[in-house]
């Protein structure tokens, strides 16, 4: 019964071992990871999101053109203390 139990048993500790030296080799890619997503979400903001904001600007009353670049201001204002600390 003893052995039965330890035979049961291997699957998890060879999938234990490999999952350690996966997650070793994967964490020294991981900020190049973190800045790929990064520049994917700059460049959906500035090609999708920027373009809509300021096609929907226009049809407002008086454009709300300062109110987008305070509001812009501030965001990386707030942001930018998280990136840096």
């Amino acid at each position: 019964m003893v052995a039965a139990a330890i035979f049961s048993l291997l699957p998890q500790l060879i999938t234990a071992v490999i999952t350690f030296i996966f997650v070793s080799w994967a964490r020294i890619f991981l900020p190049f990871g973190f800045r790929f997503v990064a520049g994917g979400m700059i460049f959906l903001v500035i090609t999708e999101f920027l373009p809509k904001v300021l096609e929907i600007g226009q049809n407002v009353d008086g454009g709300r053109y300062r109110e987008f670049t305070v509001e812009t201001f501030v965001s990386v204002v707030v942001m930018l203390p998280l990136v840096l600390f």
